[in-house]
């Protein structure tokens, strides 16, 4: 079997940003949130096209599951809200000139 391209329709062409691509998608703007939190990348300048984000679904359907349990353990934050004190050796103050 060999390759068979798909033509491009005029939804191929279309840059969203989040907001637009919720809606599109006829989804919660959490759901798209969640979708970058988990690694969805917007590669078009922080744009991305419907059928790319919908190839992204394909290949990560439990995504949302995920991002609900980072929400519920805490573990996203924690990692927010840790200041970085110290770098190097313990108890010795991190420089401010690299």
């Amino acid at each position: 079997m060999g390759y068979t391209a798909c033509p491009l329709t005029s939804e191929d062409c279309k840059l969203l940003n989040l907001k637009s691509l919720a809606i599109r998608m006829e989804v919660s703007y959490d759901f798209v949130k969640d979708m970058k939190k988990m690694g969805f990348e917007l590669p078009y300048g922080g744009m991305t096209t419907l059928t790319h984000a919908l190839n992204w679904i394909n290949a990560n359907p439990y995504f949302r599951e995920d991002a609900r349990i980072l929400k519920t353990s805490g573990c996203l934050s924690n990692l927010r809200h840790r200041p970085l004190q110290y770098a190097g050796k313990f108890d010795s103050p991190r420089s401010k000139h690299g």
